[in-house]
This record gives C-alpha cells, structure tokens and sequence, in this order.
C-alpha cells in the first residue's frame, strides 16, 4: 500500500530525530573520555649563569680557573667567553665560561676606579667588572652597597 504524503513527511521527520540523537549521543561520549596522560620530568644542566661558589660584598674574589670542555658540535664558529665574576646586587657570583657562536673579543683591562666617599659604615665598595651580555664586553661600574 502507498504512504500518504503525511505518512512520508512523519517517517522523514523520525529518521532526522533519530539522527540527531545519535549524533548528540556520540559527541556526548566523546566527551567523556578520559586519557591517561603520563608526565616525565625532564632534568636539565643548571644555565651556566647559576653557578657556585658566592661570595659577600667586598672585592672582586680572584678568578677560578676553569678547564675549557670541548665545542657543543664538531661545526666551526664556536667561540670561548671565559667564566668571570659578575656582581648580582647583592653579592659577587661565577659566571661560568660557555661556548657561543658570536664573535669573541678578549676581556678588555680592568677600568681603574677612584670610590667617592663611602654613604655610611654599613656600606662597602664594591669594584666595576666586565659583564659578557648582548655578544659584547660590557664594563659594569663599581658602587657602594649596603654589607
């Protein structure tokens, strides 16, 4: 027997609601899945800013010798910044030496200061040093700070 044109419209219609509800089932699954992620700690080398020992305010301590390991890579263009004292404002800590691929001028002579007079006892001078920053030498001048 024929479908009325009404019958066809009605059949239409609950196939589409049929369709909706799977789909709306489907994405409601789907968004109740819960993945396992499993996180692993990655340890790396301390940045070669962070390096021992420290020293109080006072005079630049004497440099440490460092042994000069080996390039990262086997390329050319690697250049030597040899490790330095550099004053972090409130004491005197090691830089250590690294390997960069910029151009490496020697560590220019140190900048003869005369102190001006001290702001109080509780003050000591702390002498100006070259700093590596920015691919350059740069001269970082000496300043009384508090003990």
């Amino acid at each position: 027997m024929p479908m009325a044109p009404n019958d066809c419209r009605a059949e239409r219609g609950s196939s589409a609601a049929l369709l909706l509800a799977a789909l709306a089932a489907a994405l409601g699954l789907s968004a109740c899945v819960v993945r396992e992620t499993h996180h692993v700690p990655v340890v790396t080398a301390p940045p070669a800013e962070v390096a021992e020992p420290e020293q109080p305010p006072g005079p630049m301590p004497a440099p440490i010798i460092e042994t000069r390991p080996a390039p990262p890579d086997s390329t050319s263009g690697w250049n030597w910044v040899p490790g330095h004292w550099n004053w972090t404002g409130s004491r005197w800590r090691w830089k250590k030496g690294q390997w960069v691929r910029d151009p490496v001028a020697a560590m220019p002579p140190t900048v003869q200061e005369t102190p001006g007079p001290s702001p109080g006892p509780a003050y000591v001078w702390v002498s100006g040093h070259w700093t590596w920053r920015d691919a350059r030498w740069v001269w970082v001048p000496g300043s009384w700070v508090p003990r």
